[in-house]
């Protein structure tokens, strides 16, 4: 972690807007910096607003108590309240820090302060603070206090009280990074150097150096354990496994040789299986045959009259219509009588008829002149009608 630049306006003894970039010459190349000038002349507000930006805390403040003052429509502050450090009479103020995080890159954390209304008697706003990548400027947690908060200090590395013992050490603040115990010097330390990392190792290459010295230990008592026979001994024992191999080697030879016979009299046994089976299968065979010789014969018949047995189809066919064409006749037969009776009863009347029908055109021949004699006399009553009336 490193500052870069601290920024700021209307805090305390600053009146208006200041800034000190250390990313710039002359300080860039500056190995050492110090921050002097007599009383008042804003040494402590410059520290103030690097902490308000980073952590919306002071070290100043954070030893006050919460006694009340000032008075107006503010109602008054606490002593503790940060809102405190903006200047009087101004309306706003602000700090702002760039840093360098554990991450490697550039962020910008912002602390602001304002009046309502933008009057100076208006009341203090509640603090806001922001957290945005300084090169893109985009924001990276500008909601709630409490996240941007976490945010910057994720990104720091450090929090409020061991940056204030390792960085600031501000008003005699290194008598107590010089009294506080060796662990947490060396943690702040590792943590401003970027260091721990080597710890880690360190403690890696210990572990791995004890494993291997307890392995190195266990090897050893191994060791002793196994003491050299002596020259009789060993070469008796030799002697002995020499003889044990050639006779595994003979029994590895007679384990092939009874294998290959196992293997024969195996394919032996199958084959006598196959043969009995496809014995079983042509004896099974015989049977069905003899079984089916009568129907074979019964089917031969039947090809044999395959040639005719349209033609014989087709004869029983005509059969059965010469049949019906007989019960046809027969029944026409029985029906001519009854045919020709019918037929002379209508001649009869047919003769009735046409001697009916000449008798009534004769006697309207003869009623022809008194019909149209009719007619006349009604037409003149008609006509004589209307006069008798």
């Amino acid at each position: 972690m490193r500052i870069l630049a601290i920024r700021g306006k209307n805090l305390a003894s600053l009146a208006g807007h200041f800034e000190v970039d250390f990313s710039e010459p002359p300080l860039a190349r500056a190995g050492l910096i110090a921050i002097t000038g007599p009383t008042g002349a804003g040494k402590t507000t410059l520290l103030d607003a690097m902490c308000l930006a980073l952590f919306d805390r002071t070290p100043r403040l954070a030893s006050r108590g919460g006694v009340v003052i000032g008075a107006g429509e503010d109602g008054g502050l606490k002593a503790n309240d940060v809102r405190g450090v903006l200047r009087r009479g101004a309306v706003e103020g602000w700090a702002e820090v760039d840093f360098v995080g554990v991450d490697e890159r550039r962020w910008r954390s912002r602390w602001e302060v304002r009046r309502a209304r933008g009057r100076s008697d208006g009341r203090i706003q509640p603090q806001q603070m922001r957290l945005s990548d300084a090169l893109t400027e985009r924001a990276v947690a500008a909601d709630r206090k409490s996240d941007v908060l976490a945010a910057i200090e994720a990104r720091l590395g450090l929090d409020f009280d061991q940056f204030r013992r390792s960085l600031l050490l501000a008003q005699g603040e290194f008598a107590a990074f010089l009294e506080a115990s060796g662990a947490e010097r060396a943690e702040l330390l590792e943590r401003m150097t970027g260091t721990r990392i080597y710890r880690e190792l360190g403690r890696a290459a210990f572990e791995r150096a004890k494993q291997a010295e307890a392995d190195r230990d266990e090897l050893r008592r191994h060791g002793e354990r196994l003491r050299p026979l002596e020259a009789p001994r060993r070469e008796a024992l030799t002697t002995r496994a020499t003889a044990l191999e050639a006779e595994r080697q003979a029994l590895v030879e007679r384990r092939t040789a009874l294998k290959d016979r196992l293997t024969w009299h195996e394919r032996r046994a199958e084959l006598a299986r196959e043969v009995a089976a496809a014995k079983a299968d042509s004896e099974t065979v015989t049977r069905e045959q003899a079984t089916l010789d009568p129907a074979a014969q019964l089917l031969a018949a039947y090809e044999r009259a395959a040639p005719v047995r349209g033609a014989l189809e087709a004869r029983a066919a005509r059969a059965d219509e010469l049949a019906q064409l007989a019960r046809d006749l027969e029944f026409q037969r029985g029906e001519l009588p009854l045919i020709a009776e019918q037929c002379e009863q209508l001649h009869t009347r047919v003769v009735a008829s046409e001697a009916a029908r000449a008798a009534a055109q004769e006697r309207q021949r003869r009623l022809g002149p008194e019909l149209e004699r009719a007619r006349e006399l009604d037409a003149q009553l008609r006509q004589l009608a209307p006069s008798a009336k």
